[in-house]
């Protein structure tokens, strides 16, 4: 069967988009216009957000192109690779009390795959959105997505994961998610 996002049932996670990985990756420009649809569409459609930082004392916060969007959301300091190695980030997720995640971030062979892994493994759907992750190198981007889906990790476009948000273009919030789409 397949699995499909629900939007009354999944949780969108940030994953460490700070300040020092940005001069490195290999595709920021679409990484950060996807997370910042992904942080818009969460406000629209009431559908929690976390956002995570690695060691923000020397990797610095969280980017301010996605803090300047960032509405009601919970923020984790870690200093483990995958989010669930981290008390607080495990308690505020079962405190939602939903099972799907849609996880964005960097690096992706590190600890968005981590997290994704440790969430499969928790017994939660993942979805990885696949343009709003990155890595320094093109091929470990692509090795992770590969070892995520392998792992039995949904890969989507953000895009995609958006239009899941609504059944109809005749939803009343279908102009908003056009915009969202739109202008980012």
């Amino acid at each position: 069967m397949a699995v499909r996002l629900r939007k009354e049932d999944c949780v969108f996670v940030v994953i460490d988009v700070q300040e020092r990985f940005m001069p490195v990756l290999d595709r920021k420009d679409t990484l950060l216009s996807n997370i910042k649809k992904l942080v818009m569409a969460s406000s629209e459609f009431d559908i929690p957000l976390m956002v995570t930082e690695q060691y923000p004392e020397g990797l610095g916060r969280t980017v301010e192109d996605i803090d300047m969007l960032l509405g009601k959301h919970d923020y984790i300091k870690k200093d483990s690779f995958s989010c669930f190695k981290n008390d607080e980030f495990r308690k505020a997720l079962s405190e939602k009390g939903r099972g799907q995640l849609v996880l964005s971030g960097i690096e992706a062979q590190v600890c968005v795959t981590q997290t994704a892994l440790d969430g499969l493994g928790g017994g939660y759907e993942v979805f990885i959105a696949a343009d709003a992750i990155d890595s320094r190198k093109p091929l470990d981007r692509e090795i992770s997505i590969g070892r995520m889906r392998q792992a039995g990790a949904v890969i989507e476009a953000t895009e995609s994961i958006l239009f899941y948000m609504l059944e109809r273009h005749t939803d009343e919030k279908f102009k908003n998610l056009q915009w969202i789409v739109k202008s980012f």
